[in-house]
């Protein structure tokens, strides 16, 4: 099953070195220009420094082959196609499981029909089309105050200093398209860290925090379709990502006294004085400031002699990686958590209160 979404749906398709990759977005409002600088902007930043990832280049170009005309949306399915230009399938062999990809369950759950060059439909590769999805429902949401931003917390033992989370949006808000970090000094250590590690082939786990700001009071439903679990649906599709907490990173060390966050009247409105529960209460929004921690496994593809097997010839093997590979994930994924926020947040407004919220 490769949809998702309620009310606003994707149904994503391809493989990593398939002829191309695509999505169908269904329930969109007719008559939405799109921006499409928006969407090159969010792409472009997926491909993060060269220095510090892939040296596959693909310069992920779209063509949108249904559901628009005349620069509108037709209120038809929308339908964007990706093709893949730069694809070396020659590290590829069938039978040879990669240790810790998804090589293996893939070809039991396929009967050995799948796709098995570059992880196939399991791919990173595929989180540009997520990326497009959600940077047109950026665009829809944006028009109602709602933004989201993300940056890489922690790599290994370099972390982001302490600040509140109303300096952590200042930053965020002035950071250049490249910077993933909050701090200059800190980023550059991590730049010089990924280099190092990739050099001696090995890779790196990442810790992102993202802040969403403008969400109404509402969003999500008690217990079975909360906001944490629909957004936590559409997070784990996100290859790499294994875990994701709501609120501050210290919950579960602190008293009841002080993670509660309390309210106040200012002229009139109720104001969330902090944001230790991760601006939902209940399964639902609060009006406060959204907040979420993600951890990414450092990547399997390492240039080190493994353990693993060909499931053709039932033979042990010692594997060592090649090929074009990504040191590691977060740097990358920061726009896909992003975008996956945005189509969450749009999906369940939609749901609350159906196109009269986004015209």
């Amino acid at each position: 099953m490769n949809t998702f979404g309620k009310n606003v749906q994707m149904t994503i398709f391809g493989e990593s070195h398939g002829e191309a990759i695509g999505i169908v977005i269904s329930g969109l409002p007719a008559n939405l220009t799109i921006d499409h600088e928006l969407i090159k902007k969010n792409l472009f930043a997926r491909t993060t420094n060269k220095q510090i990832s892939t040296k596959r280049s693909e310069l992920d170009e779209y063509k949108i082959i249904s559901g628009y005309f005349n620069e509108k949306t037709t209120g038809a399915p929308l339908t964007f196609i990706i093709e893949n230009k730069d694809v070396d399938s020659s590290s590829y062999k069938k039978g040879v499981i990669r240790p810790n990809h998804a090589d293996y369950p893939l070809y039991v759950k396929y009967d050995g029909a799948n796709d098995y060059r570059g992880g196939g439909t399991s791919s990173g590769r595929l989180t540009a089309l997520l990326v497009i999805a959600g940077s047109i429902c950026e665009q829809i949401l944006r028009n109602k105050n709602i933004n989201v931003y993300s940056y890489i917390k922690q790599i290994k033992d370099i972390k982001t200093s302490s600040f509140t989370d109303e300096e952590k949006l200042e930053i965020l808000t002035n950071k250049s398209i490249e910077q993933f970090m909050l701090e200059e000094n800190k980023e550059l250590d991590a730049i010089n860290l990924i280099k190092e590690t990739a050099n001696i082939g090995d890779s790196l786990p990442s810790v992102a925090e993202t802040l969403i700001t403008g969400v109404e009071v509402g969003l999500g439903e008690p217990f079975f379709d909360s906001f944490e679990s629909r957004l936590s649906h559409l997070l784990f599709s996100i290859p790499g990502l294994k875990s994701v907490s709501f609120g501050n990173e210290d919950l579960n060390t602190l008293y009841s006294s002080d993670a509660i966050d309390e309210l106040t009247f200012i002229d009139g409105a109720i104001k969330i004085n902090s944001s230790n529960q991760g601006g939902i209460n209940g399964g639902i929004t609060n009006g406060g400031l959204i907040k979420f921690t993600t951890s990414f496994k450092a990547p399997a593809s390492i240039n080190k002699e493994l353990n693993s097997v060909n499931v053709l010839t039932h033979e042990n093997i010692k594997l060592s990686t090649t090929g074009r590979h990504d040191p590691i994930i977060g740097i990358r994924a920061l726009p896909v958590l992003n975008a996956v926020a945005y189509f969450t947040i749009l999906d369940l407004l939609l749901e609350a209160k159906k196109y009269e919220a986004i015209r």
